[in-house]
């Protein structure tokens, strides 16, 4: 029997919700993983108490990203329309969310955390943004990565494609803290002391939908816009194909520039 990709586990009495990616090692997001990843955040939000959604990646990284066989033109779509899906309901939803990122963090990985209200991570984590390298655009990052942190920085991270640390990331604003990896755990406990537990469950979750819901509005047609551009430029270029069949076959592209 297959074990399941997803864990959702209920702490202090349904006011912390733990959500665990568990297709270790990579914790690849697949269109039926996004799938069930709406599904829970939808589950947690029906809890009335609910005041703050953790999620973590089993095993020693986050999220590799998207599933690099789902870019290939024939599974595009529904790729896409699942990833939309999945971090709509999660920067939409009114619970506060929170990243716990450790090892990689890449792809759709990194747009899974833009979406929550607060990105923790150990100091070995690495980030990344790599479409660019497989011929491909970070469709919802486009959108996401510019809100938070400077628009300069998130080109250089789309353009460049480059891993970056949690560090960089913390800096940039992006990373709330970045700690040694045994220190991350207290650091969460202290946290949900401080900042979620003493707080008002229905007022925390009127605020979290106040603070986004102008820029839910503008994410839905952002998102759309680039959906359109991801399905109907990028695709038909001969690049895109050859970037996605070479990380494939695990060789070089031969880009030909068309």
């Amino acid at each position: 029997m297959e074990a399941p990709r997803l864990q959702l586990e209920r702490r202090h009495g349904g006011a912390v919700w733990r959500l665990e990616i568990g297709a270790a090692p990579g914790n690849v997001l697949d269109s039926a993983l996004c799938d069930e990843l709406a599904r829970a955040v939808r589950e947690v939000e029906a809890e009335p108490k609910a005041r703050l959604l953790l999620i973590e990646g089993a095993g020693a990284n986050f999220s590799f990203g998207a599933s690099v066989p789902e870019h290939r033109a024939e599974a595009a779509p529904r790729m896409l329309q699942a990833m939309r899906e999945l971090l709509l309901t999660l920067h939409g939803s009114p619970v506060p969310s929170l990243a716990l990122v450790r090892g990689y963090c890449l792809g759709g990985g990194l747009e899974l955390a833009l979406c929550c209200s607060w990105i923790a991570a150990a100091e070995e984590a690495r980030f990344g943004l790599p479409e660019v390298s497989l011929g491909a655009l970070p469709a919802f990052a486009l959108a996401l990565l510019p809100g938070r942190v400077a628009p300069a920085i998130a080109e250089d991270w789309m353009l460049s494609g480059r891993h970056f640390s949690a560090a960089e990331a913390e800096a940039a604003g992006l990373v709330r803290v970045a700690l040694p990896a045994e220190e991350l755990e207290p650091w969460f406990t202290s946290f949900l002391a401080r900042e979620i537990l003493p707080r008002s469950a229905p007022v925390l979750r009127l605020l979290r939908t106040a603070a986004r819901e102008e820029r839910q509005r503008a994410l839905v047609e952002a998102f759309a816009r680039e959906e359109r551009r991801y399905l109907q430029e990028l695709l038909p270029l001969a690049d895109a194909g050859e970037g996605i069949e070479a990380f494939l076959a695990r060789r070089e592209p031969r880009f030909r520039h068309a």
